[in-house]
C-alpha cells in the first residue's frame, strides 16, 4: 500500500510545491511525508530546485 501512496505523492509533489494543491490533497500529502523519509526527500530536493530556478540574477 505504502508503494501506492508512494507514486501517488511524488506524481503531486510539483503542484505541492507550489501551493497549487487543495486543502485536502495537501493534507493528504503531509501525511504521507510524515512517515516515508523517500518522499520526505524527494519534497526537499524539490522545493531546493524551486528556490534556485526562482532567484534572479
Amino acid at each position: 500500500m505504502i508503494e501506492k501512496e508512494c507514486e501517488i505523492v511524488t506524481d503531486l509533489l510539483p503542484v505541492y510545491v507550489k501551493n497549487e494543491i487543495s486543502d485536502v490533497t495537501k493534507e493528504f500529502v503531509e501525511t504521507h511525508i510524515e512517515k516515508c523519509k523517500d518522499c520526505k526527500e524527494k519534497l526537499e530536493f524539490l522545493s531546493r530546485k524551486r528556490k534556485c530556478n526562482s532567484k534572479t540574477y
